[in-house]
Protein backbone atom coordinates (compact mmCIF):
# COMPACT_ATOMS: atom_id res chain seq x y z
CA UNK A 1 0.00 0.00 0.00
CA UNK A 2 0.93 3.56 -1.06
CA UNK A 3 1.58 5.67 1.43
CA UNK A 4 -0.09 9.07 1.87
CA UNK A 5 0.24 12.61 3.34
CA UNK A 6 -2.60 14.95 4.26
CA UNK A 7 -2.08 18.51 3.97
CA UNK A 8 -4.84 20.95 5.05
CA UNK A 9 -5.66 23.48 7.52
CA UNK A 10 -5.35 23.54 11.75
CA UNK A 11 -8.90 24.85 11.46
CA UNK A 12 -9.62 20.79 10.93
CA UNK A 13 -7.32 20.10 13.14
CA UNK A 14 -9.99 17.59 15.32
CA UNK A 15 -11.37 16.14 12.27
CA UNK A 16 -8.25 15.65 11.03
CA UNK A 17 -7.22 13.77 14.37
CA UNK A 18 -10.28 11.08 14.31
CA UNK A 19 -8.90 10.81 10.66
CA UNK A 20 -5.32 10.17 11.37
CA UNK A 21 -6.35 7.42 14.15
CA UNK A 22 -8.67 6.14 11.61
CA UNK A 23 -5.98 5.29 9.04
CA UNK A 24 -3.47 3.92 11.07
CA UNK A 25 -5.95 1.98 12.58
CA UNK A 26 -6.15 0.14 8.71
CA UNK A 27 -2.35 0.04 8.65
CA UNK A 28 -1.87 3.26 6.25
CA UNK A 29 1.15 4.54 6.46
CA UNK A 30 0.71 8.45 6.66
CA UNK A 31 1.91 11.99 7.89
CA UNK A 32 0.21 15.02 8.70
CA UNK A 33 0.94 18.47 9.54
CA UNK A 34 1.71 18.68 13.62
CA UNK A 35 -1.43 20.78 15.15
CA UNK A 36 -0.72 19.27 18.57
CA UNK A 37 0.23 22.40 19.87
CA UNK A 38 -2.10 24.73 18.14
CA UNK A 39 -4.93 25.62 20.49
CA UNK A 40 -8.96 25.42 19.69
CA UNK A 41 -9.16 28.97 20.44
CA UNK A 42 -6.26 30.37 18.42
CA UNK A 43 -7.33 28.40 15.44
CA UNK A 44 -10.68 30.06 15.51
CA UNK A 45 -9.07 33.59 14.76
CA UNK A 46 -8.23 34.77 11.37
CA UNK A 47 -4.47 34.23 9.96
CA UNK A 48 -4.06 37.62 9.73
CA UNK A 49 -4.72 37.79 13.43
CA UNK A 50 -2.45 34.34 14.65
CA UNK A 51 0.41 36.25 12.54
CA UNK A 52 0.05 39.14 14.84
CA UNK A 53 1.16 36.63 17.62
CA UNK A 54 5.03 36.90 17.52
CA UNK A 55 5.94 33.62 18.01
CA UNK A 56 2.99 32.02 15.96
CA UNK A 57 4.47 34.43 12.67
CA UNK A 58 8.44 33.31 14.04
CA UNK A 59 7.30 29.13 13.94
CA UNK A 60 5.25 29.22 10.62
CA UNK A 61 8.14 29.06 8.35
CA UNK A 62 10.03 26.07 10.36
CA UNK A 63 6.21 24.12 10.15
CA UNK A 64 5.85 24.61 6.88
CA UNK A 65 8.76 23.47 5.82
CA UNK A 66 8.62 20.41 8.16
CA UNK A 67 5.74 19.44 6.42
CA UNK A 68 7.50 20.05 3.02
CA UNK A 69 9.94 17.43 4.52
CA UNK A 70 6.61 15.35 4.63
CA UNK A 71 5.62 15.55 1.06
CA UNK A 72 9.34 14.94 0.27
CA UNK A 73 9.08 11.58 2.18
CA UNK A 74 5.67 10.45 0.94
CA UNK A 75 6.96 11.11 -2.81
CA UNK A 76 10.06 9.21 -2.01
CA UNK A 77 7.90 6.18 -1.31
CA UNK A 78 5.66 6.38 -4.10
CA UNK A 79 2.90 8.45 -2.37
CA UNK A 80 0.03 10.55 -2.64
CA UNK A 81 -1.24 13.91 -1.15
CA UNK A 82 -4.37 14.37 -0.01
CA UNK A 83 -5.78 17.56 0.58
CA UNK A 84 -8.14 17.32 3.88
CA UNK A 85 -10.44 19.88 3.21
CA UNK A 86 -14.16 19.04 4.23
CA UNK A 87 -17.55 21.29 5.40
CA UNK A 88 -17.73 21.10 8.80
CA UNK A 89 -20.78 19.20 10.08
CA UNK A 90 -24.00 21.43 9.89
CA UNK A 91 -22.30 24.11 8.33
CA UNK A 92 -23.51 26.34 5.92
CA UNK A 93 -20.61 27.12 3.69
CA UNK A 94 -20.88 26.66 0.20
CA UNK A 95 -20.00 23.44 -1.67
CA UNK A 96 -16.55 24.41 -1.49
CA UNK A 97 -13.99 23.02 0.81
CA UNK A 98 -11.46 25.95 2.65
CA UNK A 99 -7.71 25.97 1.44
CA UNK A 100 -5.90 28.26 3.52
CA UNK A 101 -2.26 29.99 2.11
CA UNK A 102 0.28 27.14 3.89
CA UNK A 103 -2.03 24.64 2.45
CA UNK A 104 -2.05 25.97 -1.42
CA UNK A 105 1.74 26.22 -1.36
CA UNK A 106 1.99 22.58 0.28
CA UNK A 107 -0.55 21.88 -2.73
CA UNK A 108 2.19 23.54 -5.33
CA UNK A 109 4.65 21.66 -4.22
CA UNK A 110 3.91 18.13 -4.06
CA UNK A 111 2.76 19.38 -8.07
CA UNK A 112 6.28 20.44 -8.64
CA UNK A 113 6.97 16.70 -7.50
CA UNK A 114 4.53 15.56 -9.74
CA UNK A 115 2.86 13.70 -6.88
CA UNK A 116 -1.20 12.50 -7.42
CA UNK A 117 -2.84 15.38 -5.57
CA UNK A 118 -6.61 14.09 -4.62
CA UNK A 119 -8.87 16.00 -2.44
CA UNK A 120 -11.72 15.73 -0.25
CA UNK A 121 -14.42 18.96 -1.88
CA UNK A 122 -13.82 21.12 -4.91
CA UNK A 123 -12.11 24.28 -4.16
CA UNK A 124 -13.05 27.63 -5.29
CA UNK A 125 -9.82 28.48 -7.19
CA UNK A 126 -9.94 26.46 -10.14
CA UNK A 127 -6.36 25.71 -10.56
CA UNK A 128 -6.19 23.77 -7.47
CA UNK A 129 -9.11 21.84 -8.77
CA UNK A 130 -7.06 21.47 -12.07
CA UNK A 131 -3.94 20.26 -10.07
CA UNK A 132 -6.48 17.15 -8.86
CA UNK A 133 -7.89 16.86 -12.29
CA UNK A 134 -4.86 15.77 -14.48
CA UNK A 135 -6.09 13.58 -17.66
CA UNK A 136 -9.89 14.79 -16.78
CA UNK A 137 -10.27 12.37 -13.42
CA UNK A 138 -12.98 13.73 -11.42
CA UNK A 139 -12.32 10.82 -9.46
CA UNK A 140 -9.80 12.81 -7.34
CA UNK A 141 -12.02 14.84 -6.28
CA UNK A 142 -14.20 12.66 -3.50
CA UNK A 143 -17.67 14.77 -3.60
CA UNK A 144 -17.40 14.58 -7.01
CA UNK A 145 -17.24 10.92 -7.11
CA UNK A 146 -19.51 10.60 -4.45
CA UNK A 147 -21.83 13.56 -4.43
CA UNK A 148 -24.23 12.24 -2.22
CA UNK A 149 -21.22 11.27 0.84
CA UNK A 150 -19.98 13.03 3.92
CA UNK A 151 -16.37 13.42 3.86
CA UNK A 152 -15.66 13.13 7.41
CA UNK A 153 -17.48 9.83 7.45
CA UNK A 154 -14.24 8.00 7.13
CA UNK A 155 -15.78 4.68 6.21
CA UNK A 156 -17.22 6.06 2.98
CA UNK A 157 -13.93 8.07 2.15
CA UNK A 158 -11.50 5.06 2.70
CA UNK A 159 -12.26 3.13 -0.02
CA UNK A 160 -11.93 5.85 -2.33
CA UNK A 161 -9.08 6.61 -0.67
CA UNK A 162 -7.72 3.09 -1.45
CA UNK A 163 -8.25 3.60 -4.56
CA UNK A 164 -5.25 6.15 -4.55
CA UNK A 165 -3.13 4.04 -2.54
CA UNK A 166 -3.28 0.65 -4.20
Amino acid sequence: MRPVVICGSQRYKEELAGFLTFLKEKGVFVLAPNFRYHKKKFIAKSENTRLKSKGYKNRVPGLVMAHFAQISQVHSMGGVCLIFNPIRRGSQENQHGYIGSNTQAEIGYACAKQMPIILLKPHEEEWINAVAHSNSDKNRIFSLAHPKADPLDYELVYPWLLRWLN
